[in-house]
């Protein structure tokens, strides 16, 4: 009887066995955080787990799978582009589904900007070279848990958002540059000499700048971890239409709907503005971090939240820097319009007469400058010098058909018949046998010859 209740007991189902992973599902750090990993770091620790390189683990274990044809190192075919896979483009992408696969992890698009993709351009936002923290490294070392924040990767960034210091670029050791992911990369160790990163001590910034350029890069730092923080649910929240709404909001209250004005307020051209408005264009990371500057908004309301840019934009900018700053124009003038007026008319009777490029480069003043204030004597400099051109033009080309006449005689002289070919080899200047002039020369000296035409 004992028995039969022990066999009615049994679980004969077959039990739910989860899927395995080909790789460690190493678990990314800080998720949700301004400090989020990258995914170059995230590869780095993953390879350290698996006691292999980089380089070895993608050629052994993911090279068929990121598509690398017939490149024996994956690293190696992409040279010094491995920022782009933290970055927005379809090479992180294809590198996170890959790597998302091997781990299965559905986590990882957090430690890119893909998230970001529908509000940020790729053009000036990721650091060639790797940046780091040496105050960080340390930090991170007594923890046990080394790795690269994302936001090292952004160009935008040029300090550390906790020590305030500059990020670093170069080996203190070896004095070499650093890519973000290589085939031997070492979590805080120089890929080149293998030292570790940590040791050297930055100087402070404010040794290097006032106190209102530092506040200026910890407030675009801040800025940036404010982004970071938010990626886990960018994609839900936002999109290319509310990014039109929310710049088109900004240009409505701050400037009354002025697109020219706000343009202005930006030092950006009013058409780039109007663009995003109308989101037939994607801004820029720095274009992006003014706007917020101008209309006192963070990155993730500005992106995220089109309806909380609609608030009061009367209050002063936090800063007055300018990260696209207005492209001034070469050689400004400070002549009025009396002795502009002057110097045209000098230039009117000199001989030859010079082009009217050459007048306003002479007095340091665009030429659609000029023309917009003097606009009949801009057009006589202009006739002036056409009609001289012309003149010059009609007597080479005579000179080019006596020439050519003259040469003709003379191989036929020599017993040699006179075709295009050969003549060109005696002129002076044998481009001008492209004018109808000068071939119909070499007919009319052939025909005088009684040879048949060419």
């Amino acid at each position: 009887m004992q028995q039969d209740l022990d066999a009615n007991s049994w679980e004969l189902e077959k039990p739910c066995i989860p899927a395995r992973s080909r790789l460690y599902s190493l678990k990314p750090l800080h998720i949700g955080t301004g400090q989020v990993e990258s995914l170059t770091s995230y590869m780095t620790r993953l390879a350290q787990a698996h006691c292999a390189r980089p380089g070895d683990l993608i050629s052994t274990e993911m090279s068929c799978s990121l598509n690398a044809g017939g490149s024996k190192d994956y690293l190696h075919s992409m040279s010094r582009r491995t920022e782009a896979l933290n970055g927005l483009g379809e090479m992180a992408s294809n590198f996170l589904h890959t790597l998302g696969a091997f781990t299965l992890r559905d986590d990882l698009v957090s430690l890119t900007l893909l998230p970001w993709s529908f509000a940020l351009t790729a053009r000036g936002l990721m650091r060639r070279s790797k940046a780091w923290c040496p105050l960080c490294y340390e930090d991170a070392k007594t923890q046990g848990m080394v790795y690269d924040p994302l936001i090292w990767s952004i160009d935008a960034v040029k300090i550390c958002p906790i020590h305030k210091q500059e990020l670093l670029t170069q080996c203190s050791s070896c004095g070499k540059q650093n890519t973000h992911l290589s085939r031997n990369s070492v979590p805080g160790h120089c890929t080149k000499c293998d030292e570790w990163l940590g040791k050297a001590q930055p100087q402070s910034l404010l040794s290097k700048t006032d106190h209102s350029r530092l506040q200026q890069q910890v407030w675009i730092a801040q800025q940036v971890e404010d982004l970071l923080a938010y990626s886990h649910n960018a994609t839900e929240k936002g999109n290319t239409s509310s990014l039109s709404k929310s710049n088109s909001g900004c240009v409505s209250q701050k400037t009354d709907g002025n697109i020219a004005a706000f343009a202005r307020l930006l030092n950006i051209p009013k058409n780039t503005v109007w663009g995003w408005c109308k989101g037939k264009a994607l801004p820029e990371l720095a274009a992006l971090l003014k706007v917020c500057d101008v209309v006192d908004l963070s990155l993730p309301q500005l992106l995220l939240r089109p309806q909380e840019t609609a608030i009061d934009f009367q209050a002063t900018n936090t800063f007055s820097f300018n990260p696209l700053p207005k492209r001034q124009r070469k050689g400004s003038s400070e002549l009025d319009n009396s002795s502009l007026e002057q110097l045209l008319a000098e230039a009117l009777e000199e001989d030859p007469p010079p082009s009217m490029q050459s007048v306003a480069l002479r007095l340091k003043v665009p030429a659609r400058t000029l023309r917009r204030r003097f606009p009949e004597m801009c057009q006589k400099v202009s006739f002036r010098h056409i009609s001289y051109r012309n003149t010059v033009r009609s007597e080479n080309v005579k000179a080019a058909c006596a020439e050519v006449r003259d040469v003709t005689f003379q191989l036929y002289q020599e017993g040699v018949e006179p075709t295009q070919s050969r003549i060109s080899k005696r002129l002076s200047k044998p481009a001008y046998f492209r004018e109808p002039a000068v071939v119909d020369a070499l007919e009319t000296a052939r025909h005088e010859l009684g040879l048949k035409p060419l």
